[in-house]
């Protein structure tokens, strides 16, 4: 997966989607408002032309660009094994401060839903990437992930792990590539690289006491999955009082917030020395057959389960997690089960709230 996600493959792909949303979403849809004249009626003696399509075409279409441009520039770094985080994060946040009341709900709708696939695309980069901040990759998110990539991957590249290469935390590295932790086998693989300075590697994520005794005690084929023995594990007498504000509300349990409360606990750092994982380039092997089946089958539960999360306005939230709309403009906010789903002051629509996959 780590190897995936640095690859300069991965990157062309996510230079071609910033490329097609500027081409085919983005310099069509200002042509169309244009063509129209939709800013002689947006102009307001209030915001002047806060909320004009000429207004976001000067200074929320920069941020595309600019995007793009740095994508480009990444692109052919890679030739001297430089490797450097996206500009998604700044991006995205650039463009939401810009009102698109210029446009339509569905086109504001679609241009948001397409900027948020690359978000989520980019953040993988990032994650793997980022040698500054904590890694996010720990053994959650790699068995959160690890479902789609092996749906999309039935083989990948053979891999070995080289111990005449090693390397230590914080120290500079002579190969570009993965690394294991040569004595703790719960520490989360990394991704270092050697241009432009170098990637240290950073301390190793790893489980803590809590973490390790939740492997224990729920099993690796749960950990993380199973909600209710997750939940069991954080209401048992050693860590109810622990877990009690996480997965309670009103006092109801919430069995589906245990597998996030335990592993937002479950994890320490620590530097340690690494093995290099080769990638054995053109040769390849199966991923078990029964993983195959499993992570389909999850990957299109997953899918379903985002389908489910659309809540008109004034019902009930069906489940915890953040949302947003396009009715309301900076909408994305968090939502507690059970809570009420406000309404658009505008009534021209129906206020749909809909799941963030990015949570």
């Amino acid at each position: 997966m780590l190897y995936h996600f640095a690859s300069i493959d991965y990157l062309i792909t996510l230079h071609r989607m910033v490329s097609q949303l500027i081409d085919g979403v983005v310099d069509p849809l200002l042509d169309l408002a244009k063509a129209q004249n939709r800013d002689s009626v947006m102009v307001d003696p209030r915001w002047g032309t806060r909320n004009t399509s000429e207004n976001w075409a000067n200074n929320a279409w920069p941020f595309l660009k600019d995007f793009q441009a740095s994508l480009a520039k990444d692109i052919a770094g890679r030739a001297f094994e430089r490797y450097k985080v996206t500009g998604a994060t700044q991006c995205l946040r650039g463009i939401q401060e810009y009102s698109m009341l210029w446009a339509t709900p569905e086109e504001e709708q679609r241009f948001t839903e397409v900027l948020q696939t690359i978000g989520r695309y980019a953040a993988k980069i990032d994650d793997t990437l980022d040698d500054y901040h904590s890694s996010r990759w720990d053994d959650s998110a790699f068995a959160y992930h690890y479902h789609d990539f092996a749906a999309q991957f039935p083989k990948i590249p053979k891999l070995r792990i080289r111990a005449d290469v090693q390397a230590e935390t914080g120290k500079t590295l002579t190969r570009t590539g993965v690394y294991i932790a040569q004595d703790d086998r719960h520490a989360a693989l990394q991704f270092g690289w050697t241009g432009n300075g170098g990637g240290k590697l950073r301390p190793s994520e790893t489980f803590n006491e809590l973490g390790l005794d939740a492997l224990t005690t729920v099993g690796r084929q749960d950990l993380w999955f199973n909600e209710q023995k997750m939940f069991a594990f954080a209401t048992s007498k050693k860590y109810a009082a622990l877990f009690k504000d996480d997965i309670y509300f009103n006092d109801q349990p919430r069995p589906s917030w245990a597998p996030g409360a335990v592993s937002g606990r479950s994890f320490t750092k620590r530097p340690c020395k690494w093995y290099y994982v080769e990638l054995i380039n053109g040769e390849f092997e199966d991923i078990e057959e029964e993983d195959l089946k499993e992570a389909r089958a999850e990957s299109d539960a997953a899918v379903a389960q985002r389908q489910r999360c659309r809540t008109e306005g004034g019902d009930p939230c069906p489940t915890a997690g953040y949302y947003f709309t396009p009715a309301i403009a900076d909408s994305r906010r968090y939502f507690r089960y059970g809570e009420t789903m406000p309404i658009a002051d505008n009534k021209l629509w129906k206020t749909i709230w809909q799941w963030d996959d990015q949570q």
